[in-house]
């Protein structure tokens, strides 16, 4: 059964609706959304004539001026068998006929081409063919806008164009303005691919939008051009082409070197025209109960729409219509999924989704790790100040703003937080100093405006482990100090050997990083700090011995 689709708007209403949204709309430029207008898979044994116009009694010239072949109408030059429509080229000597005022006109060759009557704009044209591809063949998929010339300019866009007048077959793209007066000069750029597999069918696409045409060969881009306001980029509607035209192919040899008879066979056509695609509003997180909208051509109907996974919601999981009502399950907490279907007017279903999150974040996702360290990047450094930063690959997706934390026994060695990172307080800071466990086990649990896992049962958790990094440490006697501490270098390998004649230095900061005191050049494991008069708090203790810098913290209290 022949299955030809073609649709004319003639409702005023209809046109009405369509012409409300600008063509310019980026949701007008889907080629997702593009619903079918015209289809034909030429699979009856006679060609639809209310909907293809046969070329005839019209001469193609060569580059010479010189009278190529003429476009016939006839069984031998245009016909279906086989599920295609087959468009020859022929040898036919000194073939004589009229064109359409009459005037007798005479070549050597004929050939099949054939044109919609409907013409068509932006939106998704394709086409399955095997291209005749010996010398002199040129078959053609391409649209042309056809208007008067003497009225008006005219656009082209050659889809894909199979040419064989040089060494090898060419694959060629072009875009075409034709300006007014009937001016034979045009203006228009393309692109030729010298290497491409013939002989087999192929489907070639076009994406045509007020922004950009793209070019397809079987789902593979090819080019696009850009609309940069250049005069060759069209906007006239276009007619639909099929042909298989004849070039020169070597002026040396008789009758140009064109192998006759040369056939292509197209399998079928397609034309979608863009509509207004759809655009779902839901809330990014929903804690209790939320609402979905769905905004959409208005022209679409049959409205259905679902909730995936469906252990996340309680209440309705379908329904009908463009408004869905959404009701998280007690306790949920995961990536939810609504999902649209529409009919358009074509009788084609669409669908279109949109994600959002649904309860508590996900604490298994956080990651944990100590910044600035060295793989497996759990190990802190005692006696200085060090970064774990929590992470989460889903902060914005899930609407996280906080962390909580569980530090167990190193809880007194946490001073604060670092800044930056995914939440104000994702990157705690420690200071393990004197004898901390050798590990700890830290939990975090996110946190959104559903609320966090408050007991901690499924926060997410890592051991970290304390390990003198450097050799050396720092230590006081006393500490807290009152008038005076002894600062001692000490180590806790018994493979460190402090060196007594290594000059080394000193600096004391205070709690708002002004230095208090400074010496240098020196000598010996240990240095007595005189602490009399200074104000109660914690001090910052740095030295420099070799190449290492060590830190520490001093309590004064008078």
């Amino acid at each position: 059964m022949k299955n030809i689709f073609s649709t004319v708007l003639l409702l005023t209403g209809i046109l009405i609706n369509q012409l409300s949204f600008s063509q310019s709309n980026p949701r007008m430029q889907n080629p997702i959304y593009a619903q079918t207008k015209f289809f034909d898979d030429f699979k009856s044994s006679q060609l639809n004539r209310s909907v293809w116009n046969v070329a005839s009694h019209s001469i193609v010239k060569d580059k010479y001026q010189t009278n190529l072949f003429i476009w016939v109408d006839s069984v031998a030059t245009v016909n279906q068998s086989n599920d295609s429509l087959n468009l020859s080229m022929l040898f036919y000597q000194n073939y004589r006929t009229t064109d359409w005022n009459n005037n007798p006109i005479t070549a050597n060759f004929i050939a099949g081409s054939l044109e919609t009557f409907q013409t068509y704009s932006y939106g998704v044209y394709e086409c399955k063919a095997n291209f005749a591809n010996q010398k002199g063949s040129f078959p053609a998929f391409w649209l042309m806008s056809k208007m008067p010339c003497s009225t008006s300019y005219n656009n082209e866009i050659d889809i894909v164009e199979l040419k064989y007048e040089d060494d090898t077959p060419t694959l060629d793209n072009n875009i075409f303005y034709w300006p007014t007066n009937c001016n034979p000069n045009s203006v228009g750029h393309g692109f030729k691919a010298n290497t491409f597999t013939w002989g087999q069918p192929h489907t070639f696409k076009c994406i045509w939008s007020p922004s950009k045409i793209e070019y397809w060969v079987d789902n593979t881009p090819l080019h696009t051009v850009q609309n940069t306001g250049q005069t060759e980029y069209p906007q006239l509607p276009q007619r639909i082409i099929l042909s298989q035209q004849i070039t020169m192919f070597n002026t040396t040899q008789p009758i140009y070197g064109i192998v006759t008879p040369q056939t292509s066979n197209f399998h079928w056509v397609r034309y979608r025209e863009f509509f207004l695609a759809p655009e779902i509003t839901v809330p990014s997180l929903i804690c209790s109960s939320g609402t979905a909208v769905l905004d959409v051509d208005p022209s679409a109907s049959n409205f259905t729409w679902s909730l995936t996974p469906t252990s996340l919601f309680s209440g309705n999981k379908t329904g009908t219509g463009k408004t869905a009502t959404i009701t998280a399950a007690s306790g949920a907490s995961g990536q939810g999924k609504i999902t649209y279907t529409f009919k358009m007017p074509s009788g084609e279903q669409f669908e279109a989704e949109k994600t959002f999150w649904v309860g508590k974040p996900n604490n298994a996702q956080i990651d944990m790790m100590v910044m600035f360290g060295q793989s497996p990047y759990n190990i802190l450094c005692t006696n200085t100040e060090q970064i774990i930063a929590a992470s989460h690959p889903n902060v914005q997706q899930q609407g996280i703003d906080y962390f909580y934390w569980d530090f167990g026994s190193w809880a007194s060695y946490h001073t604060g937080y670092d800044m930056g990172g995914p939440a104000p307080n994702s990157r705690p800071t420690f200071y393990l100093s004197g004898y901390p466990s050798s590990s700890q086990v830290i939990k975090a649990a996110a946190h959104n405006q559903c609320g966090h896992d408050v007991s901690m049962i499924n926060a997410k958790s890592k051991t970290f482990y304390a390990q003198n990094c450097f050799g050396y440490f720092l230590a006081f006697s006393p500490n807290p100090a009152g008038d005076e501490t002894t600062l001692t270098i000490e180590s806790d390998s018994k493979e460190v050997i402090f060196d007594e004649t290594t000059e080394w230095e000193l600096e004391v900061f205070d709690q708002v990083q002004t230095l208090k005191e400074k010496k240098t050049k020196l000598k010996g494991k240990e240095h007595k700090i005189q602490t009399a008069g200074w104000k109660e708090g914690v001090y910052f203790v740095r030295v420099k011995y070799k190449d290492e810098i060590l830190t520490s913290q001093l309590v004064v209290k008078q």
